[in-house]
């Protein structure tokens, strides 16, 4: 095969993504010939009525152009160097004008031939971004709307609220989970993905750029069969739920569209692109992306690059990217406030990149109470709406709290009133919350499941293990 066919069967065989972003990126007849040009006039004849790409048979079938297995380098290499033979052929082509005019001692013919030049240049939209007429998007559009009112929504969490703000994560979208050490950041991309696999049944890529693979493994075991964490990692599971536990995993083994990637302390970049060309993910998830290994001088510039590349990555694979990091130390525990997108540590580019950012915070009467609240801290759409969620690593309940529910939570643990620090058992809004109302009860424990799942205090997080 030439490189004509080999772009179009390398870009098909990379799904409509991959042709959405070579129609995108100015492959058009004009950059083609041959059996190749056949083949991609009949492909993007397609996509403008179907809204869909071909597949490599129905393109055979139609054309008769044979599109054997391509080489086995990235589809976005193939764009490139369609793109790039364009260009040398057309700067090559003014070239010679220009000289021919030079030698011919004429420089206001070569310069207008210059000029020229750089405006056929431009409008090949080749090198630089290519602009296009606002209403011709149009179509586009309304392919878009129409998705949205037959009820099409994107990646959805576990959460309502969110959800109904949103619309779901969509492809391109970068979605930034961003907390203190030990809040929660794992668990919370931990439960969004074992949500997605397993209510909407898409395909996802969990990538971890510091726990152990076998750590977030033990945690989506818990979340998905909904064990106590602590008994299960511990070792402490009943005889039945253990002889239950070992029969589900052993059923599940070899069931697909639930993968991860990295846990080594050493992941870059373009691990994660090659997993996402291997696994055809429908969303991405980055467990801490402040320690993706990039180019940079120094920790601030490196955290900047993994942000921008992040942001790359979305768009360059048309997914939704979800990826967690760190608030810096001016976001205390116990004040919901003090957290905004200004508070990210390392880099303001984590603010500046993403579509959606939201803070998760838990105060003290939150960790005695086993809630969490997520505060929507950026909306590029819509607006976004404070969430409280139970945060019951004993029932494994992470769902969302009614509207004012905070409240009535907090009275189950004795939280309010005159009888006593320690309740175990109050029922909702009474004085002083059942069995602590004499204060008879213990004190509720800082942290019931000894994994140091809470903060420490407001401005040290150390000898805690993050979450």
């Amino acid at each position: 095969m030439d490189l004509d066919t080999i772009f179009v069967a390398s870009v098909l065989r990379g799904g409509h993504p991959l042709v959405r972003l070579a129609i995108e990126k100015g492959v058009d007849e004009d950059c083609l010939t041959g059996d190749g040009l056949t083949a991609w006039k009949f492909v993007l004849d397609y996509v403008k009525q179907y809204h869909e790409s071909p597949d490599v048979a129905a393109v055979e079938g139609k054309t008769g152009v044979k599109l054997d297995a391509p080489p086995p380098a990235p589809p976005e290499f193939y764009i490139d160097e369609v793109l790039n033979r364009r260009l040398h052929n057309a700067l090559g082509d003014q070239l010679l004008a220009i000289t021919k005019h030079f030698k011919a001692r004429d420089p206001q013919a070569a310069y207008a031939e210059y000029e020229d030049g750089i405006r056929t240049l431009r409008k090949l939209g080749v090198g630089v971004a290519k602009t296009v007429s606002l209403p011709s998007l149009g179509p586009q559009f309304l392919e878009y709307y129409d998705k949205l009112k037959a009820g099409y929504r994107g990646i959805l969490t576990p959460w309502p609220t969110i959800n109904d703000a949103t619309l779901g994560f969509w492809p391109e979208d970068f979605v930034l989970y961003v907390a203190r050490l030990g809040v929660g950041k794992t668990w919370a991309l931990a439960i969004i993905a074992n949500h997605v696999w397993t209510e909407q049944k898409k395909r996802v890529l969990f990538a971890t750029t510091e726990m152990s693979q076998l750590s977030i493994v033990r945690r989506w075991v818990a979340i998905h069969f909904k064990y106590p964490y602590n008994d299960l990692r511990k070792g402490l599971l009943s005889a039945f739920a253990e002889q239950k536990m070992r029969d589900r995993l052993g059923d599940m083994a070899k069931e697909e569209g639930l993968y991860i990637i990295g846990g080594d302390f050493d992941f870059r970049i373009e691990s994660l692109e090659a997993a996402i060309e291997e696994c055809e993910p429908d969303v991405v998830f980055m467990d801490g992306a402040y320690l993706l290994k990039v180019k940079g001088d120094g920790r601030t510039e490196r955290a900047a690059n993994s942000f921008d590349e992040l942001k790359r990555v979305a768009k360059r694979n048309h997914v939704p990217l979800v990826a967690s990091t760190q608030f810096n130390r001016e976001v205390k525990g116990n004040k919901l406030t003090s957290a905004g997108p200004e508070k990210i540590a390392l880099s303001d580019a984590a603010g500046w990149n993403a579509d959606l950012i939201f803070g998760l915070v838990r105060t003290d009467d939150m960790k005695r109470d086993r809630r969490m609240v997520q505060l929507p801290l950026k909306f590029r759409e819509g607006e976004g709406e404070e969430i409280e969620t139970h945060w019951d690593f004993e029932m494994m309940d992470f769902s969302e709290l009614p509207k004012g529910a905070a409240a009535a939570v907090a009275g189950h643990g004795g939280a309010g009133g005159a009888g006593g620090a320690g309740g175990a058992g109050g029922a909702p809004g009474a004085a002083g919350g059942g069995a602590g109302a004499s204060g008879g009860g213990p004190p509720p424990d800082p942290d019931p499941y000894g994994t140091g799942l809470l903060f420490g205090d407001d401005d040290d997080t150390k000898n805690k293990v993050p979450f």
